[in-house]
C-alpha cells in the first residue's frame, strides 16, 4: 500500500509576535516598555494594516490612471473619426 504524507504549514507573523510581547510587557509593567504609551505598544499591529491600506491605495490609483487613459484614448479616437483621419 502507498503511504500519503501531508505537510502542514503555519503562517507566522513576526509583527504579531512582537506586538503580543509588547502588550504583555506593558500590562505586567516589565522593562522599559512599561513606560511607553499605548500607541507605541500597539504600533506593530498597525504596521500590517498600513501595508495593506498602502497596497490598496496603489491599486486604486493605478485603476484610476488606467480608466483615465482609456477614456482619453476613446475621446481622441472619436475626434480622429470626426476629422476623417481614422479608418
Amino acid at each position: 500500500m502507498s503511504e500519503t504524507k501531508t505537510e502542514v504549514r503555519t503562517s507566522f507573523s513576526w509583527l504579531g509576535l512582537l506586538g503580543i510581547i509588547f502588550v504583555m510587557c506593558k500590562i505586567f509593567e516589565y522593562g522599559p516598555i512599561a513606560d511607553w504609551s499605548w500607541w507605541l505598544v500597539l504600533l506593530p499591529f498597525y504596521v500590517g494594516l498600513a501595508i495593506i491600506f498602502g497596497i490598496l491605495a496603489v491599486m486604486a490609483i493605478g485603476g484610476l490612471i488606467f480608466v483615465g487613459a482609456v477614456l482619453l484614448f476613446d475621446k481622441w479616437e472619436r475626434y480622429q473619426r470626426s476629422k476623417g483621419r481614422l479608418l
